[in-house]
Formats: structure tokens, sequence, C-alpha cells
């Protein structure tokens, strides 16, 4: 049997209806699996604690990276390249569809050796959550490809030397906001996505620009998620809005309905942006554009020589029908 390293990531609670006793392949050494691979080891359960191993083995998904290896005991250069892999791959997942853990997820790294598994660490990592109201849909072995096969674009503009700084920091908001603690924060770091996509400063230059985009959201909501925002960022209460402007904060009646509201403002957000950075990424010509922040600033820019059309023209192909995104899917 041949010597393997291996990374992985085990989902408890995954939205998904795949179920395969093996591994099951997706795309090169990247594979999936319902059952964990291997039996924990007894002295690993003691160095990990029982309550991440009852974590790792109520999963009912692992993402799974391998590679044959001469140094199949030792975490090394390759360890951290099939980290790689699983991580971005599991990022560019969160960019394909809306999805969902009921716990932490875990990550475990290790080696076969003759046959017998070992396990080298097992850090807790990230629990995505949606909005309330949000019913994702089941993710598929499709998805699951598509995500693959964007997962080293994502891995290449995520690098700390990739030139187009303001998508990098977008790409970064909108997996931050996926694992937000509360409703508020998650809805802040969604709309600082979008003002990294977008170049905007005040909310009616949100509104131009999202509606050529979205044309679904009209320039009036565009602002209003915009003054929800800046209630957020300067700490003031977007229930009952400013001292000075009180007229400015959640629609509703009651706490519950104002509770309601930023829920759905927060998932409007979210679909916006997941679709929106889905597309740059698999459209080498939005890719280019948001890969050079000067030349995104000139195309966004109100002085520039980029007008309306032709900006409507490079997102012609990509213009996002939020309304089908809003309930009950994730694509």
């Amino acid at each position: 049997m041949e010597n393997i390293k291996y990374a992985l990531i085990a989902l408890p609670g995954f939205n998904t209806s795949i179920t395969s006793e093996g591994l099951l392949p997706v795309e090169d050494n990247l594979f999936v699996t319902s059952t964990l691979p291997f039996a924990i080891p007894d002295d690993e359960i003691v160095e990990m604690g029982e309550r991440k191993k009852r974590r790792i083995e109520r999963s009912n998904f692992f993402l799974v990276s391998t590679m044959p290896s001469q140094t199949p005991g030792v975490a090394d250069a390759e360890t951290l390249e099939l980290w790689s892999e699983v991580r971005f791959w599991f990022h560019a997942l969160q960019l394909v569809g809306f999805i969902k853990t009921g716990d932490k997820t875990t990550y475990i790294h290790g080696g076969r050796v003759d046959g017998t598994f070992s396990v080298r660490g097992s850090p807790c990592w990230l629990h995505p959550r949606v909005a309330k109201g949000t019913i994702p849909s089941d993710v598929t072995l499709e998805d699951l490809k598509t995500a693959a096969q964007i997962s080293n674009t994502l891995r290449r503009v995520s690098s700390s030397d990739f030139p187009g700084y303001r998508f990098n920091r977008s790409i970064l908001s909108y997996l931050s906001g996926n694992t937000g603690h509360d409703i508020e924060s998650t809805f802040h770091l969604y709309m600082r996505c979008l003002d990294g996509l977008l170049c905007f400063w005040k909310g009616t230059v949100l509104g131009d620009r999202l509606h050529l985009i979205v044309p679904e959201i009209s320039r009036n909501r565009a602002i209003y998620l915009y003054q929800i925002r800046n209630l957020i960022e300067h700490m003031n209460n977007p229930d009952i809005g400013s001292i000075d402007k009180p007229q400015i904060r959640l629609k509703g009646k009651t706490r519950r309905e104002k509770t309601i509201e930023l829920h759905r403002c927060t998932h409007e957000l979210a679909n916006i942006v997941r679709l929106m950075l889905l597309s740059i990424l698999q459209d080498s010509k939005l890719l280019n554009l948001y890969s050079d922040d000067r030349k995104l600033q000139e195309f966004w820019s109100p002085e520039g020589q980029v007008g309306d059309e032709e900006r409507r023209e490079v997102w012609r192909n990509h213009q996002i029908d939020v309304l089908v995104h809003l309930i009950g899917s994730n694509r």
C-alpha cells in the first residue's frame, strides 16, 4: 500500500446529502467522504481531547487532500501544501453557495505508513453561519467541482503579494462575515466587502454603481443599506438611529421586526457580494480589472474616462438577479 500524506477538514452538520463510504474523487488529489477514513489512534485522542474527537466523529462530511510521500510521518512543506489545497477549497465552496455547519470545523493532517494512519494536528477552525431566514440548498458534487476549479485562483489572489489589494481584502471581509458571531458585525463585513468591489464613498454613489450590476436593487434601497452600515460603523444602535438623525434607522415597529429586517439586509448583501466575487474569479477580464487597484479606481472614478455604459458592458454577463437568491436557495 502506497505511503501518503493527507490533510482534511471535518464538517459537522454540513448541508449536503452526498454519502460515500470511501474517498470520492472530485478534482486531481481532492476527495470527499461522509465517513472518517481511519480510526483516530488512542494516543492522539489524549492529545486532542475528547471534545475535538467527538466533534470529528459527529462530522458528516470531510474535505480531503492527499499526495504520495517519501516522508509520510513528517510534517513539512508537503503538509503545508496539502493544508493550503484543502483550506482554499473550503473557502471557494463558500463562494459557490451558502454553506453551514452545526459546530466548528476541525483540521487534521498526518500520513499513512504501511497501511497505518497517524494524526499530526487537530486545531479547531471556522464555524460558518448563515443569516436567519437563509435556507442553504444541499451542496452537490457539481458545487464541489466548481469550488475545486476556482480554488487555485482564490489561493493566488489571497496571497500577500497579490497586487489587487482591494479585491484581496474584499474576499477576506466576506469570509470573515461568514463566521461572524453577531449579525451587526456580519452585515458590516459584507458591506466592507462591497466597498472594496465598488469603490464608493457615499450612499448615492453605491446606489448608482450597484444598480448597474443588480438592476432589481433600487438606488433608494442601496442608500438605505449604506445608512444602516454607517450607524453600525459609528457605534450607533441601528434600531433607534443616531442622536442627530433618529429618522434613519432599521425599518420596523418592534424590536423583533427590526431584527428580522437586519437579517434580511444581511442576507441580501451576502448574496450580492458572494455572486460578485464568484463572477470575478471565473471571468479573466474581470479578474484582470480587479488585479490592479489603480485600474479599478479609474474604472469607477466619476472623473475618469469610463462611463456607465462601458461599466455595464463589463458586468453584462454577470448581472445578478438577487431576488432569485433571497430565499431558500444558494444558487
